[in-house]
């Protein structure tokens, strides 16, 4: 793998400066040699500067160029090793050098491979590399799920896992297939999630119910009611009632839509809420005609539409079914899954 490493010029201003003070200092001690000859220690100074600096010198330029690693520091090293015997010239020339590449604003990149090992998991030929969560879909995951063998338990509650990242009503049939799993850490998670979601709606609808006080004012109560069978809506929806259960949910969330209705008749999302009730139970002219009200009072058409296509579509009225569609298509962002719907009825 490949990856940018970035080298900031900071590293060789500082060398730079440093080779500026060497330089000075080896003048000084170069005119010390002239004056005294025969001094040992001045000759033996004036060598330990030169090469202390070539060695910074080479380790700018190799830093300049962003290959301080390897080879590169040695031969940059050995290219500037007849500095050694240039007094006067070392330090100024390199120093020079180096003002003219940190004048560089932008700092240096240099393309690095690195290698990543891979962990043991990817040995089993049985496991295949997923799709990060964020792209995971309930297809995937539901195949993921399907996979019973035992040795691939870890496997499925790490699918487990991604359901609780999708929206709530994909979460409940994934988590009910989950149940029948023979690993029992899935099944315990399934079983969990499950009943999680579950609690929080009849905890909202506790505290809804409670809110309910003789006081309340009609608009306030219509709100209520309207939220409660929302609540009651969402549990059948999100798929965590079923038989007898699901129907004392709609029969309730049909009750407590009346009521809000009763205080509130102008209010589009309340007849919008009681067709998809009234449609899930199966009475479909009624449902059509909660629809109805609902656009007749300005709610959303492309949020009953649909609805209304399928009510007629039930009541075997087909050329109502194209009308319906028709009108779904002219209204602006309709498309994406309907549209195969809306082409076949065009």
């Amino acid at each position: 793998m490949e990856t940018n490493v970035t080298i900031s010029p900071v590293s060789t201003r500082l060398t730079a400066g440093l080779l500026l003070a060497g330089a000075m200092l080896d003048a000084a001690l170069f005119f010390r040699l002239v004056v005294l000859p025969e001094s040992s220690q001045a000759i033996a100074a004036g060598l330990t500067i030169h090469a202390l600096l070539a060695i910074a010198g080479a380790y700018g330029l190799g830093s300049w160029f962003g290959r301080a690693e390897g080879k590169v520091v040695p031969l940059a090293l050995a290219a500037f090793w007849p500095l050694l015997f240039m007094p006067m010239v070392a330090g100024p020339g390199l120093f020079i050098v180096l003002a003219v590449g940190t004048r560089a604003s932008e700092p240096i990149r240099v393309s690095r491979r690195i290698g990543v090992p891979l962990g043991i998991r990817w040995d089993n030929a049985e496991l295949k590399p997923r799709l990060p969560i964020r792209q995971a879909t309930p297809e995937r995951i539901a195949d993921d799920l399907d996979a019973k063998s035992s040795d691939l338990a870890q496997h499925r509650l790490q699918a487990m896992l991604r359901v609780r990242r999708l929206p709530t009503h994909m979460q409940t049939p994934l988590a009910r297939l989950a149940l029948a799993d023979p690993a029992d850490d899935v099944r315990l998670f399934a079983f969990s999630l499950i009943e999680r979601l579950r609690s929080d709606h009849e905890s909202a609808l506790r505290k809804l119910t409670s809110s309910l006080e003789p006081g309340t004012s009609e608009i306030t109560r219509s709100r209520v009611h309207l939220r409660i069978a929302e609540v009651h809506w969402e549990m059948v929806y999100h798929g965590l009632v079923e038989a007898a259960v699901m129907d004392h949910s709609l029969t309730e969330a049909l009750s407590h839509i009346d009521r809000s209705i009763e205080s509130d008749p102008g209010h589009g999302s309340a007849y919008a809420l009681r067709g998809r009730i009234l449609l899930r139970l199966g009475e479909v002219g009624s449902a059509r005609g909660a629809f109805e009200r609902a656009l007749e009072l300005k709610h959303p058409a492309d949020k009953v539409l649909s609805y209304l296509a399928e009510c007629v579509f039930r009541l075997r009225d087909f050329v109502a079914v194209r009308a319906y569609l028709l009108r779904l298509r002219s209204v602006d962002g309709c498309r994406g899954a309907m549209s195969p719907v809306m082409e076949h009825w065009q």
